[in-house]
C-alpha cells in the first residue's frame, strides 16, 4: 500500500485505521450501483469547531435539503450544540457513497447522527435503495451513540406546473425506509409529515422556502434538545468528549442510551 493510506497504517491511529478497515469492508453487495446523475456533488461543513469542542456534536447527513437548512439549525442551537453536515447527490446504493462519508466521519466522534437519503437516484431501483439503506445504517450505528433517521421531505408540482414523478416516488421510498429503520431500532424524525399538504412552502417542487426550512429546523431542534436533555447532556459539564493521546489514540468514550422506541420522537 502506498500514499496516505500506507502512512495512516504506519501511524497506527485507531480512528484512521477504522476508516481504512471500513473502506475495505464496506464493499457491500448491496452498495454497488454506478448509475450517476449529470452533475454529482458533495457539500461539507464543520461549524464552529473551536467554540463547540466541549459541546454535544450532531452530524446531519443528506442531500440539498440538508444543505438548505443545516446552517440554520446550527444558528438556532449555537452555544448548546455543535452542528456539522455532509450533503451529497449520491444515492445510498452508490458504490462510493460510504467511502465519501467515511472521510467526514474520521474527524469527530459524533454524539448523534441524523441520516437521510432518498431524493436522488431516480434510475436506481427502489428495492436496491432499501437494501443499501439497511446496510449503510447498520454500519453507521457504530459511529455514534445515537443514530436517527429523518425521512425524506414531500415533493410538489414544479414551478412550471409539469408533472413531478417524485411526488409519489418519495412516498414509496419513505415506506421502504420505514421498514428498514424498524429492523434496526432507530428513532425517526418525521419531516415529511410537518411539510406535507403545504405546496406554498415549496420553492421549486423539491426544495423549500425560508418558512419551509424554518419548520424543519424547529422540528429537528426540538428533537435534539429533548433527546439530549433526557440523556443528561445539555451542557458542557455533563458531556464527556472522547479523550485522545498525542498519537491520536482514543483513551475514553461515553455512550448514551436511546430514550425512545423506533419511529417515536422524544416527548
Amino acid at each position: 500500500m502506498y500514499g496516505p493510506m500506507a502512512l495512516f497504517r504506519k501511524q497506527n491511529n485507531p480512528v484512521l485505521s477504522k476508516i481504512i478497515n471500513d473502506r475495505e469492508r464496506i464493499k457491500m453487495k448491496d452498495c454497488k450501483t454506478t448509475k450517476r446523475e449529470a452533475i454529482e456533488w458533495i457539500n461539507i461543513r464543520w461549524h464552529d469547531e473551536a467554540e463547540t469542542a466541549r459541546l454535544p456534536r450532531v452530524l446531519l447527513i443528506g442531500d440539498s435539503i440538508v444543505a438548505g437548512h443545516a446552517t440554520l439549525l446550527r444558528d438556532k442551537l449555537k452555544g448548546r450544540f455543535g452542528i456539522d453536515y455532509f450533503a451529497t447527490s449520491k444515492i445510498v446504493s452508490d458504490h462510493e457513497f460510504m467511502p465519501d462519508l467515511l472521510f467526514m466521519l474520521g474527524r469527530y466522534k459524533y454524539d448523534m447522527i441524523i441520516f437521510n437519503n432518498g431524493l436522488h437516484g431516480s434510475a436506481i431501483d427502489d428495492g436496491a435503495y432499501g437494501k443499501a439503506l439497511f446496510a449503510t445504517l447498520s454500519v453507521l450505528k457504530q459511529y455514534a451513540p445515537q443514530l436517527v433517521w429523518r425521512n425524506s421531505t414531500p415533493c410538489y408540482p414544479s414551478s412550471d406546473k409539469k408533472t413531478n414523478p417524485w411526488i409519489t416516488r418519495v412516498q414509496k421510498r419513505n415506506r421502504i425506509a420505514s421498514k428498514e429503520v424498524a429492523k434496526l431500532d432507530i428513532l425517526t424524525i418525521d419531516c415529511y409529515k410537518v411539510l406535507a399538504g403545504k405546496p406554498e412552502l415549496s420553492s421549486d417542487g423539491a426544495h423549500f422556502t425560508p418558512k419551509g426550512y424554518s419548520i424543519m429546523v424547529d422540528t429537528e431542534a426540538d428533537f435534539i434538545e429533548k433527546y439530549f436533555a433526557k440523556a443528561g447532556m445539555t451542557n458542557k459539564k455533563s458531556l464527556t468528549r472522547p479523550k485522545t493521546s498525542e498519537s491520536g489514540q482514543v483513551i475514553r468514550q461515553r455512550s448514551i442510551p436511546a430514550p425512545q422506541t423506533p419511529g417515536k420522537t422524544p416527548r
